[in-house]
């Protein structure tokens, strides 16, 4: 983002110079620089909206868990170039904003990681709600977690699962780290979410305690 700033600056510097010399300045070096500036601006205010996603997550995360996540993806690739496909399923408005946080936060460190470790071209993000468990899966074409950490001691330390999965324990769930088949690392995140109770029986609690009838004589 600082560089886009900066060319912003130079631009804007040249339209001075140009100014500067009493001339009249051709139709379309104005456009140009207007249209290159304009480009750059819009760059410059997506990345401030993804950074303001990033930096209060809980803000962004009572807003949807997906639509944090995509920020965040949008910030990586203004950033890196590393290139997102992120899809979420039906269920994710089941998931509370206290626990989305947490999540939001394990994606961040896989990616996080990825960014640092993988030499990665793509991220793919599943996100959905199976069987009342929140399931998210992160998964990169890099170079595959045991080549990232070629001579690391601890593997998963190095890998950052252990606060991956502090996060994740807190609601009961799990993260799985580890290579894939083809090539690249898959983080998987699986969190238990409250089972949904059926407004009748809410209604009719007194339901749950009524005997059935036996049939038989």
């Amino acid at each position: 983002m600082v560089q886009q700033v900066f060319s912003i600056g130079m631009q804007a510097k040249s339209m001075g110079v140009l100014g500067a010399r009493g001339e009249s300045i051709p139709a379309e070096s104005v456009r140009r620089i207007a249209d290159e500036v304009g480009v750059l601006s819009n760059t410059v205010l997506a990345d401030l909206r993804a950074m303001v996603h990033e930096l209060r997550p809980t803000a962004s995360t009572q807003l949807g868990l997906e639509e944090a996540i995509r920020a965040f993806a949008k910030s990586t690739t203004n950033r890196t170039g590393l290139r997102f496909s992120v899809m979420a399923g039906a269920g994710l408005d089941r998931v509370a904003p206290e626990m989305a946080e947490d999540v939001y936060w394990i994606v961040a460190e896989a990616i996080h990681n990825i960014v640092k470790h993988a030499d990665a071209n793509t991220v793919t993000i599943h996100m959905g709600v199976r069987s009342d468990a929140l399931t998210v899966n992160v998964a990169d074409d890099g170079r595959g977690i045991r080549a990232a950490h070629a001579g690391c001691q601890d593997l998963a330390s190095g890998y950052g699962l252990i606060s991956m999965r502090e996060r994740a324990e807190r609601w009961g769930g799990i993260v799985q780290v580890g290579p894939r088949s083809d090539a690249g690392t898959s983080v998987r995140a699986m969190i238990p979410l409250p089972v949904l109770v059926p407004h009748a029986v809410l209604s009719h609690p007194e339901q749950l305690d009524e005997p059935t009838e036996d049939p038989t004589p």
